[in-house]
């Protein structure tokens, strides 16, 4: 009897204490909230570090809560600089009317909606109550760059909270399931200037993977060198999976400013982060990718449906205001350097788009810890403290392009062929078609040339005209030492009427190419072709990619797989939607949705 009652006693008294433990976390977070306000004058600014962790204190044995860092707070960002006055433009799929990113006093906020018509901005005021639903990474990304941190009391603001906003939603006007990223990118084309953008973002992963081919090929890619030739800066995140050079497409394009990422500590110092596991590479024109680095993990942002935020498996470890939870990936590195330059603008509104890009890079801060990425971490004070750059008044890509086009063919071939490689790659891919005799003849001398981009671009050009390639070439051209043509013959056989059964082998021989990129190709050639001649070999890696924690390798088979069978299998328990899984458990996700589809090919065999 006497042991119960002790049991009893225990008891109510542990209840107690986790009363009062949860009491005194909500007054802590009350608290801190208090001291941030005090400390950055309520709205904006870098808040006191000071001020913050003088809260934060063991007391015997009481569970402590992380408290993580805003943006501004962990890169030092001078609390003058907000971006204020300064108009920058994100493009994603949809954005919600939440507070920390619509308009107020300071700025303003527009939402342009694409339509058959020209559509007017209109501008977004702030719905208080919620939930905001829909739109939430458009939500993320503007909030990374531009965000007020308003229902944080200015906490958990963005790195440049006043800065005007142009929220593209790049949905199709006549289908709300297809982006319109061409048509989004050709609006800031056409009005970006007399709007007054001077930055803007885009990031989209769109097929086919073509790190290793020339940015003349893709609109959208011509569209960002048109844009930055214009005198706007784009900017654009890498993409989250190691096993690519950019799972972004518009990263690899030489005016585009790539970003990867850094992990957040929880101690928040920049000086113990480390290096996110972002994609990295290089590309076609020789283009490192990342050129810079921003917060990429741990990142604190508004979140739009507590629903979500409610199932987030960090919330029980975190001590962040209500409606705030962290996120990762470098979907929210890059909109946090496209504020930076917002910042920097705001201090030295003289500078063009390409002093601004020089300063970001210039000033960015080295470390071993991030090395591997052999890029710098964005920091605005650094870059505003450097002098005027004095760049080279040089063409650039764009302007090259379009006066290359300009010149009348024969005089192409006469002053600009065998220049230099980069010249010459420029004269191949200008070429009229229906080739002329002379472009003919250019294109035959170019699948003998020594130089691989120059067989490469020869590759790319005759998938758009007609020439009969010799198939024997092209199997040959498929196994080329230089990964850039083995990617280019790719793209011909994807893009030209050949039957593609007849490279059906040496295709999937490339599903396991020594270079990712050309791989994932592959992979995502065999999925355009929708030829059930790929089934098996695209089953038989799917083992192989999750065990080795290639991720855009193994849902780029998944993906191929869907569009060649029709099936589709879910792993039980599905993937979580939020948060970061723990590794092993993903792995094994990976590995149940493996042994599905073995099964399934083994019965359709039979």
């Amino acid at each position: 009897m006497q042991h119960l009652q002790q049991q009893r006693t225990t008891a109510v008294l542990e209840t107690v204490f986790a009363a009062i433990t949860i009491y005194f976390h909500k007054f802590i977070r009350s608290a801190r909230s208090a001291a941030f306000a005090y400390s950055s004058g309520y709205a904006i600014g870098t808040p006191c570090k000071n001020a913050i962790r003088m809260i934060s204190f063991h007391w015997g044995v009481l569970p402590m809560l992380t408290a993580w860092p805003s943006i501004r707070e962990f890169l030092d960002v001078p609390s003058d600089l907000t971006g204020r006055g300064v108009t920058i433009a994100i493009i994603d799929a949809n954005f919600p009317n939440h507070p920390d990113i619509s308009s107020d006093e300071t700025r303003h906020t527009y939402r342009v909606r694409l339509s058959p018509e020209v559509t007017e901005p209109e501008r977004i005021v702030a719905d208080h109550a919620g939930p905001w639903k829909r739109g939430v990474h458009g939500l993320w990304a503007a909030a990374a760059a531009a965000g007020t941190g308003c229902l944080s009391h200015g906490q958990y603001a963005g790195i440049a909270p006043q800065a005007n906003l142009y929220l593209i939603s790049a949905y199709a006007p006549d289908n709300p399931n297809q982006f319109a990223l061409e048509e989004a990118i050709q609006w800031v084309r056409d009005h970006g200037l007399e709007l007054g953008i001077r930055g803007i973002l885009v990031s989209f992963n769109t097929r086919p993977h073509s790190p290793l081919l020339p940015w003349q090929l893709d609109a959208n890619k011509a569209l960002c060198e048109q844009l930055a030739d214009m005198g706007i800066l784009v900017v654009c995140g890498t993409g989250n999976a190691t096993d690519a050079t950019a799972v972004s497409v518009q990263a690899p394009v030489p005016s585009v400013l790539s970003v990867g990422g850094i992990v957040i500590p929880a101690n928040g110092t920049l000086e113990d982060a480390l290096s996110y596991h972002g994609s990295r590479g290089t590309t076609f024109e020789g283009k490192w990718v990342p050129e810079i680095l921003a917060p990429a993990e741990n990142v604190v942002l508004p979140w739009g449906d507590p629903q979500m935020l409610s199932e987030h498996p960090n919330s029980a470890v975190d001590d962040l205001p209500e409606g705030y939870g962290r996120i990762d990936g470098t979907s929210f590195s890059g909109p946090i350097v496209l504020g930076a330059a917002a910042c920097i603008w705001q201090a030295h509104p003289e500078w063009t788009n390409e002093q601004v890009k020089w300063a970001l890079v210039n000033g960015s801060l080295k470390s071993e810890r991030w090395a591997d990425l052999r890029a710098g971490v964005v920091s605005v004070q650094t870059s505003v403290s450097m002098c005027d750059p004095e760049l080279e008044m040089s063409p650039s890509p764009f302007s090259r392009w379009r006066a290359m086009c300009s010149i009348p063919e024969e005089e192409r071939f006469q002053a600009k062929w065998g220049v230099d490689d980069a010249t010459s790659v420029e004269v191949i891919l200008s070429l009229d078609t229906p080739f002329s005799p002379n472009g003919l003849q250019i294109l035959s001398d170019s699948f003998a040339n020594m130089s691989p981009t120059i067989r490469s671009a020869a590759l790319c050009k005759t998938m758009a005209g007609e020439y009969d390639l010799d198939a024997t070439y092209l199997s040959f051209a498929l196994q080329d030492a230089d990964a850039r043509v083995r990617s280019a013959a790719l793209y011909h056989i994807l893009h030209r009427p050949t039957p593609r059964g007849n490279y059906s082998d040496v295709v999937i021989d490339r599903f396991v190419d020594e270079d990712p990129d050309v791989s994932l190709l592959a992979i995502q050639l065999a999925g355009m072709t929708k030829s059930p001649l790929f089934a098996s070999a695209l089953v038989a890696g799917l083992r192989d990619e999750a065990l080795a924690d290639r991720d855009i390798h193994f849902w780029g088979r998944i993906i191929a797989l869907r569009e060649v069978t029709n099936q589709s299998f879910t792993p039980n328990p599905p993937f979580q939607a939020v948060g970061s899984e723990d590794g092993d458990a993903y792995r094994q996700k990976c590995l149940n949705l493996s042994e599905q589809w073995e099964e399934w090919l083994a019965s359709w065999v039979h």
